[in-house]
């Protein structure tokens, strides 16, 4: 009754003298447009809703496209600099190395320096007293050889001395420059006492 009260309230508001019956079937064709942009509606919501979806489906896996890159470039730069790490500290052990042996180059240097500069100086001494030894068995040969038949027996036996004992001081100097030479070459060991 209140449905039929509605109607018959609708009709008049209305002025129409159409029938109860075509007022309902305006009725429901009125309530059909409705629905169908109701579900117009719904569908363009639903549409809308899909599209979002997509879009941040899209989106995500940008992102994650961006980490996975991200982390790849982040481990491959991890591991170079692990590298380049690795590489220097194998450069300052190699610098240190080289340091270590320019040291001890420089420190052999100094002492072959000083081991001729001892050299030179023991050859200059032994060429000196070889000279010095020689050049008296020289003059002594020479004077025997000049003046041989004119010297007496006791000069000559002086001058045999001499020469007995310069060639004895110059077999000493050998013998030490041999026994010397020796040492250099580490084949002597001496003794103490």
């Amino acid at each position: 009754l209140h449905i039929q009260n509605e109607i018959f309230i609708e009709m008049a508001k209305l002025g129409h003298s159409m029938g109860a019956t075509q007022w309902i079937k305006n009725q429901g064709v009125h309530d059909q447009v409705k629905i169908n942009l109701m579900e117009h509606k719904l569908e363009h919501q639903h549409s809308k809703i899909k599209n979002q979806y997509y879009i941040s489906l899209f989106a995500l896996l940008i992102l994650a496209g961006f980490g996975i890159i991200s982390f790849f470039l982040y481990t491959n730069n991890r591991n170079k600099s692990i590298q380049l790490e690795q590489k220097n500290r194998t450069i300052g052990e190699t610098m240190e190395e080289l340091r270590r042996t320019v040291g001890e180059l420089e420190k052999s240097k100094k002492q072959l320096e000083e081991s001729n500069r001892v050299q030179n100086k023991l050859m200059t001494i032994i060429a000196h007293d070889l000279k010095g030894q020689f050049g008296g068995m020289e003059q002594f040969a020479l004077i025997m050889k000049n003046d041989l038949n004119d010297l007496r027996p006791d000069h000559l036996q002086k001058f045999a001395q001499q020469f007995y004992s310069s060639a004895k001081k110059i077999n000493f100097l050998f013998e030490n420059l041999i026994q010397w030479a020796r040492s250099q070459i580490g084949e002597v060991n001496f003794q103490g006492d």
